[in-house]
C-alpha cells in the first residue's frame, strides 16, 4: 500500500472517530455554565502556534475555525496586519473547530496540527485558508490534504501517525474548551493584549485598533 493510500484510509478512520469526538465536545460544553468574559482567560504560552516578533508589543489571539468563510477573509486582514506592524505584532491561533456546521472543521485542525508537528503548521495554516474554497467544496477533502502536505514535504508516515495520535484531538479539545469558557460562538473572535474585540468593519478599523496599542 502506497504512502499516499494509508494517509487517504487514516483520515478516514480518523473522521469516524471525530464524529464521537465531537459529541463528547458538544455535551460537555453544554453542560456547563458559560460566560462571557471580557479578557483572555487563558494566557499565551509555548503550547500555542504564535508568528511574529516574540517583544511584540501587541498580541493578537485568534479562536478561527479553517472551514470558516468569515476566518478566510480574516486571515488575508490579519496577513496585512503582519506586513503592516511588521516586529510590532505578534499573532496567536487557537482551533474553534465548529463541527456541526463544517464537516472538514476538525479534520482540517488535525491536518494543520499535525503539519506543526513536522514544524509546518503556520505553511499548512496558510495553505488551508488559501485554498479553502477548493477542499471545503470537494466531496472528498483528503486527497487535496495529502496533496498540501506533500507540497510541505511533509514526512507522510509521520504524518499519518500524527493524524490519528490522541495528542492531536487533545491539542484542538482544549483550545475549544478554552474558547467555549470565554462564551465564544463564532469564529473568528480576536483578543488583542488580551481584551476581546468587538465587531470589525473592515480593514481600516481593524489596522486603527492595532495601531492604538501600538502607540500606548
Amino acid at each position: 500500500m502506497s504512502k499516499y493510500s494509508i494517509l487517504v484510509w487514516g483520515l478516514i478512520i480518523l473522521g469516524i472517530a471525530g464524529i464521537v469526538l465531537a459529541i463528547f465536545a458538544i455535551v460537555t460544553n453544554n453542560s456547563g455554565t458559560q460566560s462571557n468574559p471580557a479578557n483572555l482567560i487563558t494566557p499565551v504560552s509555548d503550547l500555542d502556534w504564535v508568528r511574529g516578533a516574540k517583544d511584540a508589543k501587541v498580541v493578537l489571539v485568534e479562536y478561527s475555525d479553517f472551514q470558516c468563510p468569515a476566518c478566510a477573509y480574516y486571515y488575508f486582514q490579519v496577513k496585512k496586519l503582519e506586513t503592516d506592524f511588521n516586529g510590532k505584532l505578534k499573532v496567536v491561533y487557537r482551533y474553534f473547530p465548529l463541527e456541526q456546521i463544517h464537516k472538514y472543521a476538525r479534520l482540517s485542525a488535525r491536518v494543520a496540527e499535525s503539519a506543526g508537528k513536522q514544524g509546518k503548521f503556520w505553511e499548512m495554516h496558510d495553505l488551508l485558508f488559501n485554498n479553502q474554497e477548493a477542499w471545503t467544496n470537494s466531496p472528498d477533502a483528503t486527497p487535496l490534504f495529502a496533496s498540501y502536505a506533500n507540497e510541505l514535504n511533509l514526512d507522510m508516515n509521520k504524518f499519518v501517525q500524527d493524524i490519528n495520535s490522541f495528542d492531536i484531538d487533545n491539542k484542538i479539545n482544549s483550545d475549544y474548551e478554552d474558547g467555549a469558557k470565554q462564551g465564544i460562538l463564532g469564529t473568528p473572535t480576536f483578543f488583542v493584549n488580551g481584551k476581546k474585540m468587538g465587531n470589525i468593519g473592515s480593514y481600516e478599523e481593524f489596522k486603527k485598533i492595532i495601531g492604538i496599542e501600538i502607540n500606548k
